[in-house]
């Protein structure tokens, strides 16, 4: 059985940003270049971006990895560093991640 196959594996992080709002078009564009390059990565099931309905600076980047392997090679690409680097001028407050696992039934 892959990792893929293999769901107690697989690896989500949920990112929530507050974004500035005078910020939000330039995160929006780097958000969509860094989302464009990951997901063309082996080990990426799913990378999204989201905005909160009625407050578009709330946002929430949804991964999903097929193991750790999968998220640290990824860390490690220069699209990914740069994103990364680039958070600090967008944010109006620190982020919260969330590393999560499936629950083994």
């Amino acid at each position: 059985m892959t990792s893929h196959e293999n769901p107690s594996s697989e690896l989500i992080i949920l990112a929530n940003l507050a974004i500035k709002p005078d910020a939000l078009d330039a995160f929006t564009q780097a958000a969509r270049d860094a989302a464009l390059e990951t997901r063309r990565e082996a080990g990426c099931l799913r990378y999204e971006v989201h905005a909160d309905a009625k407050h578009p600076e709330k946002i929430v980047i949804s991964e999903r990895w097929t193991d750790e392997a999968a998220l640290n090679e990824h860390l490690k690409m220069p699209y990914a560093k740069a994103f990364i680097a680039s958070l600090g001028q967008f944010l109006a407050a620190p982020p919260t991640i969330m590393r999560l696992a499936p629950l083994k039934f």
